[in-house]
Order: C-alpha cells, then sequence, then structure tokens
C-alpha cells in the first residue's frame, strides 16, 4: 500500500469545461490529478492523503473519492506514474513503482 499525504499547491482551470487539475506536493511528491464538477471539495491550502493499494479499501466511507484504474503506460517510459481512474488521471513524480496490467484502488481524503 502506498500513503502520501501533500498539501494542495494550487488548482488550475483545465481545457475541459467544468474540469480543473489540481497541484499537491509534500516535498517528495509531486501530484497533478483532475478534479471534475464538484467531484470534491478541496482548496488551496488544504491538506490531502491518497491511498493506492490493489486492495478495495475496507473503510470507503472516510474517503471523499475512491476509485479503480490502471497506468496508462509503463513508469520506466513516463518517468512518472500515470494513473486513469475511469478517465480521471492522477500524475505523481518520482514513479510509485506500480506495475503494470494490475488493477490499482485510490482512495483521496482531506484531512
Amino acid at each position: 500500500m502506498i500513503n502520501i499525504e501533500a498539501e494542495v499547491k494550487e488548482i488550475i482551470q483545465s481545457k475541459l469545461q467544468g474540469a480543473k487539475i489540481v497541484n499537491a506536493s509534500n516535498g517528495n511528491t509531486q501530484i497533478y490529478f483532475d478534479l471534475v464538477q464538484d467531484m470534491i471539495k478541496i482548496s488551496e491550502k488544504d491538506k490531502i492523503q491518497i491511498v493506492i493499494d490493489e486492495n478495495k479499501p475496507e473503510n470507503l466511507d472516510i474517503y471523499d473519492f475512491c476509485g479503480h484504474g490502471y497506468l496508462v503506460k509503463p513508469e520506466e517510459e513516463s518517468r512518472i506514474t500515470i494513473l486513469s481512474l475511469w478517465g480521471i488521471i492522477f500524475q505523481f513524480e518520482p514513479p510509485l513503482g506500480l506495475k503494470e496490467n494490475t488493477k490499482y484502488y485510490l482512495c483521496l481524503r482531506k484531512i
């Protein structure tokens, strides 16, 4: 299981209508993800927790968002981790060391 806590640095308008891009960081990991419509209420300076695991979390009700998906392309090719959850993209720099062709659950919550 991967557990990352970070602070939202900025939220910018996406080229897609009704979508924004969140930039968060904890000093070691840079995170970008799509914020579609009112998927979750989040603001700059909010602290977030992201949990990624191959197993579905048992305590889903503690999270603001959960989804499952796959790597978009091998981390070795892109030198970053790009996960697509139902088309919602999460990007992590540096790579997290995830495996290809493996379903991952990603859950996010404000802390």
